[in-house]
């Protein structure tokens, strides 16, 4: 539509965090097709940075679960009450068949003997390449009267448990994430090398960025 109305500039204040994010990404074929009719694309890098965890799967101990850091294996976060929230596992290996899984890090003790921590969700679609993507999501609701602490947690059964497999988390939380990358938080269409993407910058600074501002590299390393 844009180019057959041969519109000049596309300027887009969204974002999607299920990848590639590299810049092969639907959204980034759909971009360079603008940009290849001469329209200028702006696109908005995201305000992911403090909601984007990633790493390379390692389950040192063999327990199925891989370590978030040392040997932590659920990344913590608090939901406001009555809040609706998501949480997207990407991964770069489509051979590879990863979960994801949410736990309830405050759980009522009901029975004698419960723990405080409870499995509550799990995505565990197989991967079978190429007829899957390699992506696991779950939304979720905090229905209880006030704030409440939930984490996630990467399983599965990479054909190496033990390394090589990398992994991004996005998650919409209105809390910071217990364990944060900002690095290599761009939403797709922000990693596509002809898309001009633009971070986030105080009024009061224009020199810094914003500590929520996605940012690169790119998942090819691009900078």
């Amino acid at each position: 539509f844009f180019i057959a109305e041969e519109v000049d500039v596309i300027n887009l204040s969204g974002g999607w965090s299920v990848g590639p994010f590299d810049g092969t990404a639907e959204q980034d074929v759909q971009a360079n097709r603008a940009i290849d009719a001469g329209i200028v694309w702006v696109n908005a890098a995201g305000n992911e940075a403090d909601q984007h965890f990633a790493a390379d799967y390692v389950d040192a101990d063999l327990d199925g679960w891989s370590e978030i850091a040392g040997t932590v294996e659920i990344n913590d976060f608090v939901v406001p009450a009555g809040d609706s929230f998501q949480i997207v596992l990407n991964w770069t290996q489509p051979t590879e068949d990863l979960d994801l899984c949410l736990w309830d890090l405050e759980a009522p003790i009901i029975n004698p003997g419960d723990q405080p921590v409870r499995e509550i969700d799990c995505s565990e679609g197989i991967q079978n390449a190429p007829f899957h993507r390699p992506l696991e999501v779950i939304d979720w609701i905090n229905t209880y009267g006030e704030s409440h602490q939930f984490g996630f947690s990467i399983g599965g059964n990479p054909l190496d448990p033990a390394t090589g497999v990398h992994f991004d988390v996005f998650t919409n939380v209105v809390e910071d994430l217990g364990v944060q990358t900002p690095e290599s938080s761009l939403l797709v269409p922000g990693a596509t090398e002809r898309v001009i993407t633009v971070g986030a910058v105080p009024w009061y600074n224009r020199s810094s960025v914003e500590s929520f501002s996605s940012r690169g590299p790119t998942a090819d390393g691009r900078v």
